[in-house]
């Protein structure tokens, strides 16, 4: 516990000493090839093409790589629809012999005319000025990729949205201050930006053979040879926002994707903090049945609250900075279920063979 607190001490003081980025006027204007990589999205593509299309930014320096996945809707009639009225829209169709967001990005990769690489969700919503802001970052520092933060929609008022707000503020929070202390762990594939020449020169920079990790294990790859051009983006113009899950079955799902590519992480700055999470979630657990049956009562009690004050000082914080309530009842509650919430997850990803998006993995 006191190797946690540390821990987390270590972020919360590295997000308040960075201060949020301010767009300056451009003296270049860079140019993006957007990739949106997508399956059976059809009523998500609208939202995020309407949001594009309304950049504050020249139309000759973006294009819009919509890549399908075999999907089974409407979404790849949707997106060529919308190609036909814009220009700088693309539409790009996954080969019968490959399928997969890995193989999507790939793809858009491989037909993108420019050199910086934008990658978002169908699923996602961004601002006027999203792109500029990046172009601003990039046109400062140039680095080798932009990790952008990406946050969950503010919507509803039940335990379970904040919950799935908490754990994604969390960890967003958490990479970006690894980021911001020069030791990049982890990164959405929400809101990222790299350089294409960059990618090339990798053998297999998204381990096709994982079914998740097409950001965090680029990232982990990219840092070997460019660890100080890897940069967090601390921008509320900058941020993508994603949609929360309305199932608590598509939820635990999600994460167990989402916490698969873990087996095959090798870096030991993203390895050592995980494990310390991990192990501090399991002596919890295990310090909560041995205050059931009686022994070292005061022990889950204090643990709790030490994790309580040090989760909830970095978290309101993150919180705040992006325009979202800290609700302490929530919170407490939220705090108690997650350790067991982890072991969930956990077991869903090693025991059981599960549905996403109609493919089972």
């Amino acid at each position: 516990m006191i190797l946690y607190v540390w821990l987390i001490s270590g972020y919360w003081k590295a997000w308040t000493g960075y201060p949020e980025y301010k767009p300056h006027n451009l003296k270049s204007t860079p140019c993006f090839s957007i990739i949106i990589p997508f399956r059976n999205e059809e009523a998500n593509l609208p939202f995020i093409l309407d949001d594009l299309i309304l950049q504050e930014y020249p139309d000759l320096c973006m294009e819009i790589l919509l890549v399908d996945d075999h999907s089974i809707d409407q979404s790849a009639q949707l997106a060529a629809n919308i190609c036909h009225k814009v220009s700088n829209i693309k539409l790009i169709q996954l080969p019968e012999e490959i399928s997969g967001k890995k193989e999507a990005i790939l793809k858009g990769i491989e037909n993108a005319t420019h050199d910086l690489i934008i990658t978002t969700d169908a699923d996602c919503r961004v601002g006027r000025y999203w792109l500029s802001t990046l172009a601003s970052y990039y046109s400062e520092f140039y680095p080798v990729m932009i990790i952008g933060p990406v946050i969950p929609e503010n919507r509803g008022k039940s335990f379970f949205h904040y919950f799935q707000q908490l754990d994604m503020i969390s960890l967003i929070g958490s990479g970006a201050a690894s980021a911001i202390m020069g030791k990049p762990i982890y990164c959405s594939g929400a809101n990222l930006c790299y350089a294409k020449e960059k990618v090339y020169e990798l053998d297999d920079p998204l381990v096709r053979s994982v079914v998740s990790g097409d950001d965090t294990l680029l990232l982990l790859h990219l840092k070997k040879d460019n660890r100080g051009s890897i940069r967090f983006l601390k921008s509320l113009s900058a941020t993508a926002v994603t949609k929360t899950e309305d199932k608590i079955s598509g939820f635990l799902i999600q994460r167990s994707r989402w916490i698969s590519k873990s087996t095959h992480y090798r870096d030991p700055e993203i390895i050592i903090p995980a494990s310390l999470v991990l192990f501090t979630n399991m002596v919890l657990i295990t310090s909560f049945f041995m205050m059931l049956c009686g022994k070292m009562m005061y022990l889950y009690p204090t643990l709790c609250c030490i994790k309580l004050l040090i989760d909830g000082w970095f978290l309101k914080d993150l919180l705040k900075f992006f325009r979202m309530k800290f609700r302490l009842i929530f919170y407490f509650f939220s705090s108690l279920l997650y350790p067991f919430y982890l072991v969930v997850i956990l077991l869903i990803n090693f025991l059981i063979t599960y549905q996403w998006k109609g493919r089972r993995i």
